[in-house]
């Protein structure tokens, strides 16, 4: 009898430690893949916001190709709003709101992305806006720029 009681004590003790293993396992388990979700999505954001910086400054900083472009929005290969580093033409800003949004995005290379421009005052007013509104998490860049001789904050909202 005095060995049956061991023997049972064991089974008991061994049945304990799988299930504390277990649990120890699952728990590394959970644990590896929220933290494989937050470097993805933090990796994801860092993508986003690298992206939205080329935009930004492939639209203020450039003329667009071809440079004049906004004679013939049909012919545009890559849009660019700017007259000179910073100056956004106000042509070239009005043919860039009358084109389509799909014209657009794969002008700037956005075909798999969402996005929203917004061009406002210094003040606040608002003067030009285009694109679809966010809805999801985003990454925004503003810009300081020059339109019509004032300064105004272009900014350009990007996500997925």
């Amino acid at each position: 009898m005095h060995f049956k009681k061991k023997s049972q004590i064991a089974t008991i003790d061994l049945f304990i430690a799988l299930f504390v293993a277990t649990a120890l396992v699952l728990a590394l388990i959970f644990t590896w893949n929220r933290y494989s979700e937050v470097l993805n999505d933090d990796s994801q954001y860092r993508e986003l916001q690298i992206v939205a910086f080329q935009t930004s400054d492939l639209l203020v900083k450039f003329q667009g190709e071809p440079s004049n472009w906004e004679q013939n929005p049909d012919s545009v290969d890559t849009i660019g709003l700017a007259s000179s580093d910073r100056n956004i033409s106000a042509a070239k800003l009005n043919s860039f709101l009358n084109l389509p949004y799909n014209i657009t995005s794969q002008s700037l290379g956005l075909e798999t992305l969402n996005f929203y421009l917004q061009l406002n005052h210094i003040n606040g007013t608002q003067l030009a806006d285009y694109g679809r509104t966010p809805k999801n998490t985003i990454v925004r860049i503003q810009r300081f720029v020059s339109y019509q001789d004032e300064k105004a904050i272009m900014e350009i909202a990007l996500w997925k």
